[in-house]
């Protein structure tokens, strides 16, 4: 995504359908994720990474790190990917209804258009594991900012979700249909599980 913050919410406001919803959750996730970033980082100059934490686990930590990063970085990509597919979508349907490969594109496109927002429901999901790994092993003082990632993690997510199942509509191969919802059941509990225990962690380290 080449465009500052104002602009992007610029294109949002405007009447244009992009940027839409998804591409609004790959933002979304890839913030939470920065944010988790951000908290992680800090945590490794301070006691609890340096002397709380065994080998194994600083190993695990640090792994987690790198792979947040790239997490983010593909989120940020997601966010125009989500743009563009809705506009193959889009070019799909002005061809002409006689012209024997328009149902075949249309299909093609609907699914590519299900697709982004599936990886960005694929990427947040992984965020999240890497959230739950980290509530218990970072500073006590930005434990609203993991919080904050975690809140961000679940709306992105189930946006993204949403933007999956309305181009599912539309999509007339019933396996890839079923493929994707099982899929999607599967990682809406894991990321159910994970939310409430990061949030009791929350709450549990707060006062209030």
């Amino acid at each position: 995504m080449n465009k500052t913050l104002n602009e992007y919410i610029e294109r949002v406001r405007s009447k244009d359908p992009t940027p839409g919803g998804g591409s609004v959750s790959a933002l979304g996730g890839a913030l939470a994720s920065s944010l988790t970033i951000m908290v992680s980082a800090l945590s490794k100059t301070k006691k609890i990474y340096k002397e709380n934490l065994d080998d194994d686990t600083k190993k695990i930590y640090d792994d987690d790190l790198e792979k947040l990063i790239k997490i983010s970085d593909r989120l940020i990509e997601l966010v125009e990917l989500d743009c563009e597919a809705y506009n193959i979508v889009a070019e799909a349907f002005k061809i002409p209804k006689d012209d024997d490969k328009r149902d075949e594109k249309i299909q093609a496109g609907l699914k590519y258009a299900a697709d982004i927002p599936f990886e960005t429901c694929k990427c947040i999901l992984d965020s999240m594991r890497i959230l739950n790994f980290y509530i218990t092993k970072t500073i006590k003082g930005a434990i609203t900012d993991l919080g904050t990632a975690c809140a961000f993690l679940h709306s992105s997510y189930y946006g993204a979700e949403l933007n999956v199942k309305i181009n599912l509509e539309s999509i007339a191969d019933e396996d890839y249909i079923k493929s994707k919802l099982d899929e999607l059941k599967l990682m809406e509990k894991e990321m159910h599980d994970y939310e409430v225990n990061i949030f009791n962690v929350v709450k549990e380290t707060m006062k209030y």
